[in-house]
């Protein structure tokens, strides 16, 4: 049958529901995030029934002196690759 009290799935709707508090989370921790954002990303999550998270003293502090965020291991500068193999091989042909 299609229903059941032992399964539970993870439907559309609970996997876009979990998404929207994770992105107004984040907004919360966001040291970008302005006052009012934060105020307004708290005030979705309380009437979403989630009790909103407090930005920690980090996100507070580089708030404060308009640092930005920490970077979890991405170079700040791209390095191009190069569309050709680095290993050189030459082939000759006998005439």
């Amino acid at each position: 049958m299609h229903g059941s009290a032992t399964t539970t799935r993870t439907t559309h709707h609970t996997s876009h529901r979990q998404n929207r508090i994770r992105g107004l989370q984040g907004a919360i921790n966001n040291p970008r995030t302005t006052h009012s954002g934060r105020s307004h990303a708290e005030q979705q999550l309380h009437h979403m029934g989630v009790k909103p998270a407090h930005p920690s003293i980090g996100t507070r502090l580089r708030h404060f002196f308009h640092l930005p965020g920490i970077s979890h291991g991405h170079r700040s500068t791209r390095k191009t690759h190069t569309p050709y193999s680095t290993t050189h091989t030459t082939t000759r042909t006998a005439y």
